[in-house]
């Protein structure tokens, strides 16, 4: 759809300066801006007003958003930057699955049940829980990743990038188990999400924050020199720092 109003006026203002392509910096396939789009031709996603750019993939022109990295932590959850097949809408978004209007049905169940499975291979020791040891052997093994903006985020954001990616999969493990086995009451007291309170949430991905992810209690809020030193310490065992 062409947009109008606010988000055309920022995209002509912004000329496609500064697109921060997140989601790509963390693959080692790269995505090129393309400084020629057409900036007369904005588009909007979801209710708010989103420029979007027009990028190289591969030699193929494709859309990307001004700013990735927001939307797809909104979408996705903190681990937004580790591939995982067929996940959909496992960010803010999760909790469609508990709520008593407007749940998920089958139709993302199936979505969601590839995305247990592959947590489950990443659980070596069946415990339920990916341990920092397990996550770290993932992030080493996956070929897609970026092993250089892995350490720059061990060095610069090991707790709110790295380690509550690794959380995050924790928390979907926590959701996902009691959600096939039918009980929608355990997973939400996992969640700690109350069906009956009146707080809304906008639909918009602006200004998503770990608060907003549940449980709340399983996440890193800020940085920490406990949790740093615990994630650069695994990556150092497990030879990071030696590539």
């Amino acid at each position: 759809v062409v947009g109008e109003g606010s988000a055309k006026s920022r995209l002509k203002s912004s000329g496609c300066q500064g697109v921060d392509l997140g989601n790509w910096g963390a693959l080692t396939r790269r995505i090129v801006p393309n400084q020629t789009y057409l900036n007369d031709n904005p588009t909007t996603i979801f209710k708010g007003d989103v420029p979007l750019c027009e990028c190289e993939l591969w030699d193929l022109a494709v859309p990307c958003m001004v700013n990735t990295v927001e939307y797809l932590q909104w979408d996705y959850g903190p681990s937004w930057w580790f591939p995982v097949p067929s996940s959909k809408g496992t960010g803010w978004r999760i909790i469609d699955r508990i709520q008593t209007r407007n749940a998920r049905g089958v139709g993302w169940k199936r979505f969601d049940q590839k995305v247990f499975a592959m947590l489950q291979g990443l659980d070596e020791d069946g415990d339920n829980s990916v341990s920092m040891s397990e996550f770290v052997t993932a992030v080493m093994r996956h070929e897609d990743l970026n092993l250089n903006w892995v350490k720059y985020q061990i060095q610069n954001n090991p707790c709110i990038m790295i380690d509550n990616a690794r959380r995050h999969f924790n928390g979907m493990l926590g959701l996902f188990k009691p959600y096939f086995d039918g009980n929608i009451q355990a997973a939400r007291q996992f969640m700690g999400y109350d069906p009956n309170a009146t707080e809304t949430e906008s639909m918009r991905y602006v200004s998503t924050t770990p608060f907003k992810y549940l449980p709340r209690h399983m996440y890193n809020l800020e940085e920490n020199e406990e949790c740093a030193a615990a994630v650069e310490a695994e990556f150092r065992k497990q030879g990071l720092f030696e590539k």
